[in-house]
């Protein structure tokens, strides 16, 4: 299969538990040079970050919540795969803006990259429907009128 992508790369960014887990599965598989791990990244460098990739995966989400990178992926306009927990399929609908796994297993994260890198016209409209969501409801102007309305009722009641 690695054949066909040949010219695929992976990028894991963050130092977390699983990162020596993660190193040794890419040696086992032998998947050295086409996987990059570049560690904890700066919030100043996200961006360049994100812009040098074209799908984001996000297969686990401790917690559950919505979280500030799947926000930074689609305000960059990028395709979304992600593990369907706690409330992400409020803003994330499964084949308009993203790929909601339901096991998150190996099989099926593979099986969505596989579908993302495969269609680029999918990858594109995906892209485009975050992008415009995240405008629409996650912009600066947006969320601070939201805290201000949410003060005012507060300090109204």
């Amino acid at each position: 299969m690695i054949k066909e992508f040949k010219n695929s790369n992976l990028i894991i960014a963050n130092d977390g538990p699983m990162l020596p887990y993660l190193k040794k599965l890419v040696k086992k598989l032998e998947l050295e040079k086409f996987a990059q791990f570049i560690g904890r990244v700066p919030r100043y460098k996200l961006v360049k970050v994100y812009h040098s990739a074209d799908i984001y995966v996000q297969p686990s989400q401790i917690g559950g919540g919505f979280s500030f990178a799947i926000l930074e992926a689609m305000s960059c306009g990028f395709p979304i795969i992600a593990a369907n927990v706690g409330f992400m399929d409020e803003y994330l609908k499964h084949g308009v803006n993203c790929l909601l796994l339901r096991k998150a297993d190996s099989e099926e994260i593979s099986e969505a990259i596989i579908k993302l890198i495969s269609d680029e016209e999918l990858r594109f409209k995906m892209g485009l429907e975050n992008r415009k969501l995240a405008e629409e409801k996650f912009s600066v102007d947006k969320v601070q009128n939201e805290w201000i309305k949410f003060y005012e009722d507060v300090l109204s009641s």
